[in-house]
């Protein structure tokens, strides 16, 4: 295969963006569309290679594989080796386990799997996950299990049957891809069959190369639309989808016409650009964990300077582990030469780092790493083992959840929680709790869904997904003759839209989405106008929902904006002991007193005794020191930075109890 120094200039226009991208650039709002280039120039470059052998008679599926195992593994392994130490220092039983399962899924090539079913609510946060880039190596190594495989099969029909076949698989992933960007975007994110398409693409510009010249115009197109791309393509959008095409046409357009003469190739071919191309393997594999453990050490103090020289870092990381790493182990003067010598290493690696991650999963985290009296915390730092939460893409078919109730036998009280993922928080306690005053409960909660009818989330997958569930939620209320609702959800984050600052250096980015109450959206609108509609519109819902049922609403649970048991942790390291952590109460109040305004509003509209208020702030913060609790004798509140634990719950749930307990006395 001739060289083609144009594209190794194509290789840092895919690298380059996805690190600035990562790094928080925010002028760079598309550059995760690198991932996309490189999948087109894999295409390419793989199936002319194939290509080549079949029309030579020459093909071997072990040497296909000796070679991808050298260009892929050695890099791999001296990355995660080096990771390694650095995530034992650094990360907190927590996200030592799920690093553990990275490495795992690594060694299996199915980490875009693990990442994607691991992309739920509660996920660690994407830009903490020090192998989370792994994900596009595994769908690179899944296309290549059966794609020489295909094409040493279609061969024998010939080159324009082979073609045509892969014209099909293209047409079919792009449709496929189409569909699950609008039915299941995570999956759609991250697994093969709607990802495929692209590296076809490029499979077909080995097929079409031949036949083609050269062309200033077409080649400076595709320069265009990576640029265009780069800068306006961004995460509100559907990706991937139709999309999608900018970068991959463009990637195409530059592999066909970007020819030796072309302003284009000269452009590409300059020897700085080309250098970054030569390391984009490592470069690509070094920026994710130095990244990670960056922010982890030193969260949001790190500005674009530092993030600058981390980049940097990352390029002089990636030039040793090419010279030193990747180009030993290729070539005709390879280490290891001999093809069995390289399977048998790139397996005994395989096991080591698997058995690694093994150990990681099995021991909860490396939790030995702390003294013993620190289990209790670590324990209690863990997430709700409750189940009964549903999610935008399967409340339809799940509602209401099985084994989620507590029915009691001629019960004092019945009433149905419903809410947000701030309600499933509080849901185990408030089904222990039921069962003790013998009341009759039922849990019905909705990750980022406030329970209020009629709101739709117009960017989302599935504008009405959280409209048809609170209906359906209510229907089945009103069918079982349930009088009561405890409504529990985060109502601030739909006017703030923005994760919670507790000015100390806790800034959660877990952001807010866009509510309306309403399926149309006009972008034109100004957020000010839209959240004015939407605290009037909430009024009036609240109000009228009051008609039907009895309310018990709960005001806001106060955030923490960090991780609580992460910098408890973090902390515990400093000081030897588990410290006593808060957060500002005079911030608590200036992101939440206008919700609380609004809910007082509602209780004054309604009815008398329709709706009953539960305030909570005060089970958290004290008047006198001015400070919210987070980590209080020795166990957390939190199990993230802003879901209560159970020791947070325990705080909480007696006074809605009490709250039901009384209205029905009233009556």
């Amino acid at each position: 295969m001739k060289y083609r120094a144009e594209i190794d200039g194509l290789r840092t226009l895919a690298v380059l963006p996805v690190l600035f991208f990562h790094a928080g650039f925010s002028q760079i709002s598309g550059g995760f569309i690198g991932v996309d280039i490189f999948f087109v120039i894999s295409g390419y470059l793989i199936t002319t290679i194939l290509i080549g052998e079949l029309d030579e008679g020459r093909f071997s599926i072990l040497r296909f594989y000796e070679r991808r195992f050298r260009r892929i593994l050695p890099a791999l392994f001296i990355v995660i080796a080096c990771t390694i130490p650095m995530a034992w220092i650094q990360l907190d039983p927590q996200r030592f386990t799920d690093f553990s399962q990275s490495i795992l899924a690594c060694m299996a090539f199915v980490s875009n799997i693990l990442f994607w079913s691991e992309a739920g609510y509660f996920d660690t946060d994407a830009e903490n996950k020090p192998l989370l880039h792994t994900w596009s190596l595994a769908v690179e190594e899944q296309y290549y299990l059966f794609f020489p495989v295909m094409l040493f099969l279609l061969w024998r029909y010939g080159r324009r049957s082979t073609l045509g076949m892969i014209i099909v698989l293209t047409l079919g992933s792009f449709g496929l891809c189409e569909w699950m960007s609008r039915h299941a975007s995570s999956a759609n994110f991250y697994l093969l069959p709607s990802r495929m398409w692209e590296l076809f693409a490029g499979s077909i510009c080995a097929f079409a190369l031949p036949h083609l010249r050269g062309n200033q115009w077409l080649a400076g197109l595709g320069l265009a639309l990576i640029a265009g791309g780069i800068v306006l393509i961004d995460g509100t959008m559907r990706f991937p989808s139709a999309v999608t095409l900018v970068p991959v046409l463009g990637a195409v357009l530059i592999v066909l016409f970007a020819r030796k003469g072309t302003w284009v190739a000269r452009v590409l071919s300059w020897k700085p650009i080309v250098g970054i191309g030569l390391v984009s393997y490592s470069l690509y594999l070094w920026h994710q964990p130095i990244f990670a453990i960056a922010r982890l050490k030193f969260g949001h103090r790190l500005g674009e300077m530092h993030m600058l020289a981390l980049i940097g870092l990352a390029l002089i990381l990636a030039i040793l582990t090419w010279r030193f790493i990747e180009q030993p182990f290729r070539g005709k003067r390879a280490f290891l030469p001999r093809q069995r010598q390289i399977f048998t290493a790139s397996a005994t690696g395989m096991v080591v780092f698997a058995a690694f991650g093994l150990m990681g999963v099995t021991s909860q985290g490396a939790a030995f790493r702390y003294p013993e009296g620190y289990q209790n915390f670590l324990l209690a730092s863990e997430r709700p083992s409750y189940h009964c939460i549903t999610n935008s893409s399967t409340f339809s078919e799940t509602f209401p959840l099985d084994g989620c109730f507590n029915t009691a036998t001629n019960p004092q009280a019945k009433a149905m929680q419903i809410g947000d993922s701030h309600g499933w928080a509080i849901s185990p306690i408030m089904i222990e709790m039921a069962k003790a005053k013998n009341i009759s409960l039922y849990p019905a909660n909705m990750n980022a869904c406030a329970p209020i009818p009629g709101l739709y989330w117009p960017k989302a997958d599935r504008p009405d997904a959280c409209s048809q569930f609170t209906e359906n939620a209510l229907g089945w209320a009103a069918k079982h003759e349930i009088d009561t609702l405890i409504l529990v959800a985060r109502f601030t984050l739909l006017f703030e839209e923005t994760g919670y600052d507790n000015g100390q250096g806790g800034i959660e980015t877990n952001n807010g989405r866009i509510s309306t109450f309403s399926n149309e959206f006009d972008p034109n609108e100004s957020k000010e106008t839209r959240l004015i509609k939407l605290r009037h519109q909430m009024l009036d819902r609240l109000v009228g929902l009051s008609r039907e049922f009895k309310l018990i609403i709960v005001e806001p649970i106060p955030e923490a904006g960090w991780n609580v048991p992460g910098a408890g942790i973090n902390l515990m390291k400093d000081i030897g002991k588990i410290p006593y952590l808060s957060t500002s109460y005079e911030s608590y109040h200036r992101r939440n007193d206008p919700t609380v305004s609004l809910l007082h509003d509602v209780q004054a509209r309604a009815e008398k005794g329709r709706v009953t208020l539960v305030r909570v702030d005060d089970l958290f913060c004290h008047e006198d020191t001015g400070r919210c609790d987070n980590i209080v004798d020795g166990l957390p509140l939190y199990f993230d930075d802003d879901h209560v634990s159970n020791a947070g719950a325990h705080r909480i749930v007696p006074r809605i109890v009490e709250a039901l307990l009384s209205q029905k006395q009233g009556n």
